[in-house]
Formats: structure tokens, sequence, C-alpha cells
């Protein structure tokens, strides 16, 4: 309550205008308290009503430099941050322990907006400085009135519930982004959808097969054998004649097959709110994750890697939930000496008449036990690249080593060398002028002399031509 309508009370009761009970209620305190302030104010007067802290500054206010020093460090070094990222690096970096909300005000007073704000916020700070520039008054926004409020079904994206269980739906995709300046890579990913935990993380110059063999190796070792995985139609997961066929069909992805073999779902979607989880983690990760390379001086993509394998623990203390009590429904992966041939990518060759098979442009026979086994012509057998980059053949059931077969310097190989290269050059670059011209040593001779060469043109030509009547 004011403390001047506190006063008046008190001083009515004093004039016998207004009772003791009808004050103490006016107040909300009790009687007893009611004649302590009439003691207090037949003493003191009007100050017994002031608290005494008034006019005081607060032990708990920020002092000035501390202020100073933090719109200096975000002007300065931390102006593509957010507000949450820099007050954690504030504590981190500067020791310097401020509320959110303080942080908030101090830089909005100082018009000094995080990066991530809303089109809607930018819309009014525009506003904001064009009214001061014009030295008007803000007018209050004035309400709209939305005729169309509900909307259709294929534009509505409803939130989801998290799953119960960790590992009971997995969320995998890759983003494109300049995560170090002037170069694009792009960052795959596994997040829980449970918990909202960041499983793995690789980066890779291009979304492939093998980026996403990288990260689910790492689930599968540290993690298990989830019983689900949520993810886009890229040509990795999904073909379209998978809608015509059955799992053990050709159109299978490999990544399918693996998922088939492990006995896990492997479900795909086309609209990007279906995987929701991951694809905030990469809203979050495009704004946090280049400053902290940055900040770590790392620009080159092995040294990303490995940095990213102490940024997923700090991640996941911060912003994943912990559960403790959460049941674990993913299953346990025991083949560990195998998982590069779960791993692996399998192509379709044929044995031509050299008992070999091609593939990438290179030849190799089958071997087992040391020894070379050759097929007919035209036998189908299956060719398996394991992650770890070994190549074996798989026919009737049975696994062999693929051992190249060296072959001789091809005749592109030969033209590498320079000086070979610069005689073709220049032999190319001769022109002739005429079928029968520099046909012989005398001809090729004698045009090297202007002046002898036209003499022995018109000799040599006379020549021919006495010779060919003297043969009619």
């Amino acid at each position: 309550m004011n403390e001047k309508d506190k006063m008046e009370i008190i001083k009515a009761v004093i004039d016998e205008k207004l009772s003791k009970k009808a004050a103490a209620i006016k107040i909300c305190q009790t009687i007893r308290n009611v004649n302590l302030l009439i003691n207090k104010y037949k003493k003191y007067g009007y100050t017994a009503f002031i608290h005494k802290n008034t006019g005081r500054i607060s032990n708990k206010k920020i002092k000035h430099q501390i202020s100073d020093q933090i719109i200096d460090l975000y002007i300065n070094k931390y102006e593509e941050y957010n507000y949450k990222h820099f007050l954690e690096k504030l504590w981190s970096n500067h020791q310097i322990s401020v509320s959110y909300t303080y942080l908030i005000n101090l830089l909005k007073k100082n018009n000094l907006y995080s990066p991530r704000i809303h089109k809607v916020t930018k819309k009014m700070i525009k506003q904001k400085i064009t009214n001061l520039l014009k030295n008007e008054n803000i007018k209050k926004p004035e309400k709209r009135e939305y005729l169309n409020t509900l909307l259709s079904i294929e534009n509505i994206h409803p939130m989801q519930n998290r799953k119960t269980e960790f590992g009971e739906r997995l969320q995998t995709d890759a983003s494109v982004h300049y995560w170090v300046d002037n170069e694009k890579w792009y960052l795959h990913g596994f997040i829980d959808d449970a918990t909202g935990k960041v499983l793995a993380l690789y980066f890779d110059k291009e979304e492939t097969l093998m980026g996403y063999y990288n990260i689910t190796k790492k689930v599968l070792l540290e993690y298990g054998i989830p019983k689900e995985i949520l993810t886009d139609k890229r040509t990795v997961f999904w073909s379209q004649k998978e809608k015509e066929s059955d799992l053990h069909s050709d159109s299978l992805t490999q990544y399918g097959f693996l998922c088939h073999n492990l006995g896990i779902k492997l479900t795909t979607s086309s609209v990007p709110q279906t995987k929701g989880r991951i694809e905030r983690l990469w809203n979050t990760l495009q704004d946090r994750l280049p400053k902290e390379l940055k900040e770590n001086n790392i620009s080159d993509i092995n040294e990303a890697n490995s940095f990213l394998n102490e940024y997923i623990k700090r991640y996941n203390s911060q912003f994943s939930l912990q559960l403790n009590n959460i049941i674990n429904s993913s299953a346990i992966f025991k083949e560990h000496k195998n998982i590069d041939f779960y791993l692996s990518r399998r192509f379709e060759r044929t044995i031509n008449k050299g008992s070999t098979i091609k593939y990438q442009n290179k030849f190799y026979i089958p071997h087992s036990n040391g020894e070379p086994v050759f097929y007919k012509n035209k036998t189908k057998i299956f060719v398996v690249e394991t992650f770890d980059g070994q190549l074996h053949s798989n026919s009737f059931s049975e696994w062999m080593p693929l051992i190249e077969v060296q072959q001789n310097s091809t005749y592109k190989e030969a033209y590498e060398d320079k000086s070979v290269y610069d005689i073709q050059k220049t032999h190319k670059q001769i022109k002739t002028n005429s079928p029968w011209k520099y046909t012989n040593w005398i001809f090729y001779k004698n045009s090297k002399n202007k002046v002898l060469g036209k003499i022995d043109y018109l000799l040599t030509s006379f020549f021919v031509f006495f010779l060919t009547i003297f043969n009619y």
C-alpha cells in the first residue's frame, strides 16, 4: 500500500474520524500494528512512514563499469551472438555474472538487438527508429481483425508428442552451412526424440552415404540399435521403385538394407515438420557452432570433427532432457567385430572373359586361401566394399577377398610426360594447304627457303606435267 495513503488513514484514526478496526482492515494489518503506527506518527510525524532504505543504492545494483564492459564486449566481440549465448560467454570467458533479464534490458536500452530476433520485432524496431527521427510519438498498435483463423489440413503441422523411451525413435538429417569462413560443409547428425540428446555429429564435404555411415557407427557402438529412424526422402534412404518392390529387391537402398539387417524401422517423410526435433537442432547449431569453431581457431574439417566430440557433451548437458529413470529401448549391438561388414556397400558385377571383375576402373580377381578363383564368363557376383575400404566378393554364400590385377601404364598415362605432350601439340599445329604438299623431304627442305622454294615449285610442277603427258 502507498505510504502516503497509510499515513492519511492513521491520521484519521488520531482525529477520531475512523475506528482502529476499520483502519486495520484498510491497511491489511492487525489492531496492534495500528497502535504502533499511531505512536510512531505522534513521535516522528510523517517520516515514520518513509522506508529507511529510501534513497539508498542497493547492494545488488550492478556497477556502471560492469554495464559499460558488457556493452563494449557485445559491440566489439560478440555482436553475432544471441542473448543467451552471450550470457554464457560472459560467465565462461569473463567471469561476469548477471541475470538474463538484466542483460536483455541493458542491450535493448542501448539499441543492441540479437541477430535471432523475429521479423515482427525487426519491423517494430525499424518503425521505432523512424518515428524517433521524425520526432513523433509512437502510437499504440491498432488491433487487427483476422478473418481466416483456421488453417487448411494441407498447411497444418500440429505439435507432436515426445517418445517415452530412449532409442524408440531417432531423427537424422544433414545441414549445409558456412560452418567456417567461405567454405560449405555438410553436418550429419542423430538426435533422440525422447530426450533431445544429440547422439552423433559428423562433418563432410557432401551429404553422402558414408557421412551417414559414420554417425550410424558411433550410435551403434555407444548406444546400441534403435527401434526406428526417421529421416527425409533423400535417395540415400528412399528409392522411387521401393513402393512397388519387396525388401529383398534391388531397389532397396544401401542404408535401407542396413536397417533391414539390424531390424530397424526406417521411416521417411518429405515434410520437414515431421522431423522437427532435428530441424530445430540445425537452427541452434547454425547460430552457435560457427562461433565456437572460430573462437577455437578451427578451419580444417578433420579438426572440426575432433572438436565435435567435446562439443556434443557440452550441448547435451545444457539442452537435452536429463531423465535418469527413462527406459532405454535400444537393443545391444553385440557384433562389434563385424560392424564394418554391416556398414558396407554392395554392388552386382559380371565376370568378364579374363575371369576378372571391374570395379571403379580397376580389375580384381576373387581369392580363396591365397589362390585365385576363376568363374565362367558372365557369372553374376556381388562386390562388397566394407566401411574400412576392404573389398570382398560374395558368390554362392562364400566370402572371398578381391585382389587387384596390376595393369601396365595406359596410353593416356604415357602422354602425361611433358616432352611427349609438347611433341604431340607441335604436330597438331602443322597445317597443310594441299594434299601433296610436304609429301617428301625435298619439298619440305625447299619450302624453308622462300626464294628457292618458289623456283623449285615451278620446276617440279613442269616436270610432273611433262611426265603426265608422256605417259599418255
